[in-house]
């Protein structure tokens, strides 16, 4: 399965360096495909590449233009400003996403939504966010609806019924300075946030954080690329100063009463990195609190917002500031240092009825004298969890699998620093590969099988 359709690099490695182009307008190792997205089903991995949607197809290696530049411009408004542009691109925003059924696509425009059917090549405008970053768009699992971040609190539509008049708050923002499932500059900067809200499995509801950041003092942002400067005034914590109350709410998708989480023992002005849904009548919340020496994992009843501490974590000094968690299945994935090296830790509870007992410590799946540094999938069916570390080279990074069991297999190839991409089916993955002599080169992969460039 080829994919020399996605070349990372220009030919030019073998060029010498120069003075002149170092300094020469675009990327000395050439412009890698943007928006690499896999579909739902695995069937297909899109990217962007002169102003077209290409599809590469998985099993041939053969792409085709899925969206041409004619149509692609057409819904493409380029009346975004500079520093939206540079948001998007620094938080590594989509400008689309698939749809459940993989068969549309959600364009997201400088703040306009057009849902793309790709039976009949046709766009339809199905919401404006007012902003052209941080709206967040997500299709409901089932696929019937489209939400989205507007005005600081949560809308959304349903492409289905075009007669509704556009998108329907569900839960609106109170106030100008408060958040509902938006996400401020703390959490995007320092905690590596890029939600704060999610559906529920049974498409009924959506979870998601409220901030208020009424007591965090300002800060001014100035802009200095226009002829004029201007200044945004930004709500920024300084060390001592107040952070944003925060606490999780439950709306469904008719909108109206807001249900509100006791969050159990901590919650106010400490952080709530990661959250999402254990089942579609229970969620699961990571918090850490400002002195940055305590994480908790809690599972929280939906219906009553009463909740159980499954498991705690502590450290002396400091916590590092990897905070994934992986729920599914009765098994809870996370990374600690309380060995004193990063490692991947296996947490289990019952899944027919999950707030019954707190979570027990299975296994340390991961030890020796290295780091893990990034969890990729957890599959439950398998048994298998999938991560990267430094292990082969401090200065380097591989994919690895382990077993429930603790059996470890390495899954990439080549030293250097390998950054993976899993299809959702977890039995395909684009490597980027690259060395300090090497620019960045991408390879579709078989987990257990050979790379093709």
């Amino acid at each position: 399965a080829l994919i020399a359709a996605l070349p990372a690099a220009a030919p030019r490695a073998s060029v010498p360096l120069t003075v002149e182009g170092i300094f020469a307008h675009g990327p000395l190792t050439g412009t890698p495909p943007k928006s690499l997205t896999w579909s739902p089903d695995g069937k297909h991995l899109t990217y962007i590449d002169g102003g077209e949607l290409i599809d590469l197809d998985p099993a041939t290696g053969k792409p085709h233009i899925l969206v041409s530049r004619a149509k692609f411009s057409a819904i493409s408004g380029g009346t975004a400003s500079e520093q939206d542009r540079d948001h998007r691109d620094r938080y590594k925003m989509a400008s689309y996403i698939w749809a459940p059924d993989s068969k549309h696509l959600l364009f997201d425009s400088d703040g306009r939504l057009w849902l793309y059917d790709l039976s009949n090549g046709i766009g339809i405008q199905v919401g404006f966010t007012n902003t052209a970053s941080g709206d967040d768009p997500k299709f409901s699992p089932n696929g019937q609806a489209i939400s989205f971040v507007r005005d600081h609190g949560l809308s959304l539509v349903r492409p289905a019924d075009l007669n509704l008049p556009g998108a329907v708050p569900i839960a609106s923002a109170p106030s100008p300075t408060t958040l509902n499932g938006e996400v401020d500059w703390v959490y995007e900067e320092e905690l590596d946030v890029r939600s704060n809200y999610f559906w529920s499995p049974d498409s009924k509801s959506i979870a998601f954080l409220q901030m208020n950041e009424t007591e965090v003092p300002l800060y001014p942002i100035t802009d200095w690329i226009p002829t004029h400067a201007t200044v945004e005034m930004q709500h920024y914590p300084q060390p001592g100063d107040p952070n944003p109350d925060v606490r999780l709410g439950i709306v469904g998708t008719s909108g109206g009463h807001v249900s509100w989480i006791r969050m159990p023992i901590h919650g106010g002005q400490d952080y709530v990195p990661r959250f999402g849904w254990v089942d579609r009548r229970t969620l699961w919340m990571e918090t850490v609190l400002r002195d940055q020496k305590h994480r908790y994992v809690d599972f929280v009843d939906a219906a009553s917002g009463q909740g159980r501490q499954m498991l705690e974590i502590t450290d002396d000094k400091f916590l590092d500031d990897n905070y994934d968690v992986f729920v599914d299945d009765g098994n809870i994935v996370l990374t600690s240092w309380k060995d004193g090296h990063n490692h991947v830790y296996l947490y289990r509870y019952d899944p027919r009825s999950p707030m019954a007992a707190s979570a027990v410590e299975a296994k340390q799946l991961t030890s020796g004298d290295w780091d893990v540094t990034g969890l990729s999938i957890l599959d439950s069916r398998r048994k298998l969890v999938y991560y990267s570390s430094n292990e082969a080279n401090v200065l380097g990074q591989q994919e690895w699998q382990v077993g429930f069991d603790g059996q470890r297999k390495q899954i990439t190839s080549g030293s250097g620093y390998h950054d993976v991409n899993f299809s959702p089916t977890g039995t395909e993955f684009i490597d980027k590969y690259s060395t300090s002599m090497t620019p960045p080169r991408l390879s579709l992969c078989q987990v257990g099988g050979k790379c093709n460039e």
